[in-house]
């Protein structure tokens, strides 16, 4: 019972109880009385006075409520309007408001003060109503403030972390001794330390004061992630001998506690085509919190070609979530129906990624993209001997995650691949090979070669605390090269796949199933995917 109406002499009857308003009482106010009076929550003696400071929270000061027999009577008054808050001791300083006076307001108006002055640095400041100033219909506010000391860093300690040596995390940290505690100090500490790559950060982060409140520690509470990782794929070909392809990582996220990282990957994409990769990682302060990086990579590709190549590179995070990126790299590719060549390029990347849950997200984006300029260098040959042309590489691919309806996600993704080359045509090495999970799925691994591609994706996932169930439709528009005896044409294909699967996720681990087809393939023959994560 603690609602009012706008009513002459409105009356309503709740638990056998009849309760009168005046003119000046609403309709929210009317059905809070009567949800009062309910059977069982309060007898008349009691809800006289819980009505009256209910009124008072909404704004009636004025409001006095009686009881006779079985009758409640409501005098609301009129509904003061919040004026304004005048700061103390600095009187000239005051905030103007618009608004009902309602307690709901007050401490909206005291918390804003409060926030600005721990903005400030003024990390225990505190603030306390004092005197209230009608006039007409409207109210000022006295707030008496003590904004307190300000209040620096003296010391930032980890709990949680045993193999991993604690500058390594401190390092990636926006904070250094001496620095002024604030709001943004704690919200910039927190996300870089949810970011940090080989340990897991459990908010929040804890401030211990010191003798005297001018200095304060700061206490993170970190969980090691496992100390090496396998992640991978496997599918099933219904064609050729060798009908089983992969795509297996092992990775040591964290080596020696330092933050350093040594990853390797072997993929088979398709019948013949085989893929292995070395990396190393290390964190670096040189220009901001970033890597240092430098990979080797083989693709044999038995009767088309066999590449070998190195590249390093250097990345920093330059906004949260925003990363930016440049590489060298040099390759020698070895043809064997044709003249090999040697490829120098420098590659300039960035990616965004602003997800509520990295393993399983219901909102948020990822967009990533990556240019690559190329000198691809002829050696031997009569026929190509010292001959050279310039590629320019772009990639560009944006997924967005929308969380529909409780338990419902939609995944759309868009993306586009593309090389543009100085010379007549490209060799096989240089296209970008289409099909199969991550690219086109329905379809082989890498079943087409494109010179350029843009690729579309729609997922509907039913998400649920273990991982979710999934349905697919992936589009490709790809313009493939096509040799004849005296010229290169490009053709112009369309392609979908569709299918949908199973993935189970926890905190460490991940099994993703999926059968996919395309329009060609009969329904009793689709590809099978099984990808997964696992730490030890």
């Amino acid at each position: 019972m603690a609602a009012i109406i706008v009513l002459i002499q409105c009356a309503l009857t709740a638990n056998g109880v009849e309760i009168r308003f005046d003119d000046r009482v609403d309709r929210t106010a009317r059905q809070t009385v009567t949800q009062r009076m309910a059977p069982g929550r309060l007898a008349i003696s009691e809800a006289v006075d819980s009505i009256k400071v209910w009124l008072g929270r909404e704004g009636y000061l004025d409001a006095e409520t009686s009881a006779r027999a079985d009758t409640i009577h409501i005098v609301s008054g009129a509904r003061y309007r919040f004026n304004r808050l005048v700061l103390i001791p600095d009187s000239a300083v005051s905030r103007t408001y618009a608004g009902f006076f309602t307690k709901a307001a007050l401490d909206r108006a005291v918390s804003d003060v409060i926030d600005e002055y721990v903005a400030r640095g003024y990390y225990y400041a505190r603030a306390a109503v004092g005197e209230l100033e009608r006039i007409g219909d409207a109210v000022n506010v006295t707030l008496q403030v003590n904004p307190g000391p300000l209040v620096t860093v003296v010391d930032l300690k980890f709990e949680g972390l045993t193999r991993t040596k604690p500058e390594v995390v401190r390092n990636r940290l926006p904070i250094r001794a001496g620095d002024t505690l604030n709001d943004r100090l704690v919200a910039d500490i927190e996300r870089s330390a949810g970011a940090v790559r080989f340990a897991k950060f459990t908010p929040p982060l804890v401030v211990h004061p010191r003798v005297g409140y001018t200095q304060a520690d700061l206490t993170l509470r970190m969980r090691e992630k496992q100390q090496f990782i396998f992640s991978g794929g496997a599918g099933f070909i219904n064609e050729g001998d060798n009908r089983v392809v992969w795509d297996l990582a092992f990775e040591i996220p964290n080596l020696f506690g330092e933050g350093k990282r040594i990853a390797a990957q072997s993929s088979r994409r398709e019948t013949g085509r085989n893929l292995l990769r070395i990396e190393y990682q290390q964190p670096s302060t040189w220009l901001g919190r970033g890597e240092f990086g430098a990979s080797l990579a083989t693709r044999d590709y038995r009767d088309n070609f066999y590449e070998f190549s190195l590249a390093a590179g250097y990345a920093v995070e330059i906004a949260r979530g925003t990363r930016v990126g440049t590489s060298l790299g040099w390759k020698r590719v070895e043809p064997t129906d044709s003249v090999g060549y040697s490829r120098y390029a420098v590659e300039v990347k960035i990616e965004r990624s602003q997800v509520d849950d990295a393993m399983n997200p219901s909102s948020g984006y990822q967009l990533s993209s990556a240019v690559i300029y190329g000198y691809r260098q002829y050696s031997r040959d009569s026929l190509a001997a010292g001959r050279s042309f310039n590629d320019t590489r772009a990639t560009l691919n944006f997924t967005r995650y929308q969380s529909l309806i409780r338990g419902v996600v939609a995944v759309a993704s868009i993306g586009y691949s593309g090389v543009e080359s100085s010379g007549e045509s490209l060799p096989l090495s240089e296209l970008h090979f289409i099909g199969g999970a991550g690219t086109l799925r329905g379809f082989r691994n890498e079943q087409f070669a494109a010179q350029r591609a843009v690729l579309g994706s729609i997922e509907p996932r039913i998400r649920f605390a273990a991982g979710y169930l999934f349905g697919f439709c992936d589009v490709a528009f790809m313009q493939l090269p096509v040799y004849s005896e005296n010229r290169i044409s490009l053709d112009e294909e369309f392609e979908s796949g569709f299918g949908g699967g199973l993935a189970l996720v926890t905190r460490d681990r991940s099994v993703k199933l999926s059968l996919g087809w395309n329009k060609e393939l009969p329904a009793d023959q689709p590809y099978l995917s099984v990808e997964f994560l696992s730490g030890l």
